[in-house]
């Protein structure tokens, strides 16, 4: 499996993954919203599905869980050592992260954002700033193939991007998956 082939299944903006769990962002307009979560314990293999919706606890009636067990049969499951660092490793944001925090050793909540950059206010360009106000990163995104709204997906991974107050803000949503691959 490619990630690239899961997002041919889910687009790419309802997709997380860190270390060996995996979530599915719920849609916008779900009645219902829930992330389903898949989980790898990484000395059996053993696989688990759940979901925080109100569904979950229901056998074979939670949406998010079906629609995520689908994705995976369809894109022939995960990587064979069943762990998707693999595939992030792989990457080219793997690549990205490396070379700047060794440019710039510093975790990601002392960043800043240039707020003239924000998606909202100009077409794709992020300013990422460091403690001292330097420029880090000055990039602009086009939108990618199957991205929505790339820019604000960085903002959001990084933990920049100001918080609706949402519990699925994407930034919370790699924090849990962060805490149960511990």
């Amino acid at each position: 499996m490619t990630i690239e082939s899961l997002f041919d299944v889910v687009p790419a903006h309802r997709i997380e993954y860190h270390r060996n769990a995996l979530a599915l962002i719920p849609q916008a307009d779900d009645p219902d919203p829930g992330v389903a979560v898949l989980t790898i314990d990484p000395k059996s293999g053993m696989r688990t599905m759940r979901c925080s919706c109100g569904l979950s606890g229901r056998k074979n009636k939670c949406p998010h869980v079906m629609e995520l067990s689908g994705a995976l049969r369809k894109t022939k499951g995960l990587p064979e050592s069943g762990h998707l660092d693999d595939v992030f490793s792989a990457g080219i944001w793997h690549r990205l992260a490396t070379v700047l925090h060794h440019e710039c050793p510093v975790k990601p909540e002392h960043l800043t954002f240039d707020d003239a950059s924000l998606p909202e206010t100009q077409n794709g360009r992020i300013r990422i700033l460091e403690p001292g106000g330097d420029i880090l990163v000055d990039c602009c995104l086009n939108g990618g193939q199957k991205a929505a709204d790339p820019p604000g997906l960085l903002l959001e991974r990084t933990g920049i991007r100001p918080s609706d107050g949402s519990s699925l803000h994407r930034g919370r949503v790699l924090d849990m998956l962060s805490t149960m691959t511990l």
